[in-house]
């Protein structure tokens, strides 16, 4: 069973792995790039429409991408768009791997799993509060 000191610490990990994974999301100029490209074949794809002249995505298109198959091949697009660029610049694509080394920890330390511990820690301040009152009312007691 994990203690208090345990449970503020794993939080401390978790936030710190989440941190690190942003900062990479937001430094990697290979993967802006590749972001760059599937904005624009989302607006090729989408012209002439309300949507085909977008400046941004969010990011459930990129779950939309990697389940769209792109063409005959039984490829995806985002499979095919990553392919074409890696065939034209390998190095853009080979580099990811290490510059997005801790995205599978912000994966797993998602927001939501940091509320969680982070109620939980409040949870439990709130029981050492009690017993802190509780204990200085039986101090109280016994020195009359």
């Amino acid at each position: 069973m994990h203690g208090f000191d345990d449970n503020v610490r794993e939080v401390k990990q978790n936030i710190q792995g989440l941190k690190l994974s942003f900062s990479e999301l937001l430094e990697c100029e290979e993967l802006h790039q590749i972001m760059e490209a599937l904005l624009a074949v989302g607006n090729y794809m989408n012209y002439g429409t309300s949507i085909g002249n977008a400046v941004g995505f969010r990011i459930d298109a990129l779950m939309q991408a990697s389940s769209m198959k792109a063409n005959a091949s039984n490829s995806t697009l985002l499979e095919f768009l990553v392919q074409s660029m890696y065939e034209s610049n390998p190095q853009l694509i080979e580099g990811l791997p290490e510059k997005l080394s801790h995205i599978d920890e912000g994966v797993r330390n998602s927001l939501e799993v940091l509320r969680d511990q982070v109620s939980r820690l409040k949870i439990g301040i709130k029981f050492l509060q009690g017993e802190i009152e509780v204990a200085k009312k039986e101090g109280d007691g016994h020195q009359s």
